[in-house]
């Protein structure tokens, strides 16, 4: 069966300086499909953001390639990728465009993507998907709390009916009580809805709730993959352990 994502030995090399380069990833290869719910892990610097981005076609590789339903991005249907595979990012202040309203923002993809479809009925159907009413469809992204805008960040990539979410430490700008709260709504609309799932987060109590499979990213590389239970319960990596062990809950 063909996966809905392949990643093959990519690499991502960058100048740092007029002699030197930095190999933010290296040899990375990978799998998403529909339905699995993947944890990418790593310290800061590691790579993670780099290779989502890879993924998500928004930068190309030094070396490598990424498959989507079995064709290189160079060559694949790319109306189709993006509408397929939607992102969340960290921050929805600065990934919100703060001149439009929360209808524009949500009905935006579609337009862009040319989904069929009544497009306003839509932008009701996902906003009250995420928990958001009608009430909040004329107003800015700064008139919403930091929870709702990640409501309606996720809203905004659900619009097109994605097949698989990339979602780039999705929670970390939130306080605890909203953090929970966002990541209840994840789990239950990837289960309600079939989502496949790649979510890349330093917290590791948020792999554990989320994921079934995590990945540990050591230095641009994939230095440990497997289950998420055997891999926190029994990590056979150094770096793997490193992380665990620095949160006492889990070592």
């Amino acid at each position: 069966m063909t996966a809905l994502i392949e990643a093959r030995s990519l690499t991502r090399t960058f100048r740092a300086t007029r002699k030197s380069k930095v190999q933010a990833v290296h040899d990375v290869s990978l799998l998403l499909d529909e339905g699995q719910r993947i944890g990418l892990i790593g310290s800061s610097g590691s790579g993670k953001s780099t290779l989502a981005k890879l993924l998500l076609g928004l930068d190309s590789p030094t070396s490598g390639e990424v498959h989507y339903r079995g064709s290189s991005l160079k060559n694949a249907n790319m109306r189709g990728f993006r509408s397929e595979v939607q992102v969340v990012f960290q921050d929805p202040r600065s990934s919100l465009d703060p001149q439009m309203s929360i209808a524009e923002i949500v009905r935006e993809p579609l337009e862009c993507l040319a989904v069929d479809g009544n497009h306003d009925l839509r932008v009701q159907e996902v906003l009250e998907l995420v928990g958001l009413g009608d009430d909040i469809a004329d107003r800015r992204p700064h008139q919403l709390s930091g929870g709702q805008r990640q409501r309606v960040a996720i809203a905004r990539a659900l619009a097109p009916r994605p097949r698989l979410l990339i979602a780039d430490e999705p929670v970390s700008a939130l306080d605890a009580l909203v953090r929970d709260e966002i990541l209840e709504l994840l789990e239950d609309l990837t289960t309600r809805l079939g989502l496949g799932l790649l979510l890349i987060s330093h917290d590791l109590a948020v792999i554990a709730r989320l994921c079934s499979d995590v990945l540990v990213m050591h230095d641009g590389e994939i230095v440990e993959r497997g289950s998420t239970r055997e891999v926190f319960r029994q990590p056979q990596h150094a770096h793997s352990r490193a992380l665990l062990e620095a949160v006492p809950r889990f070592s």
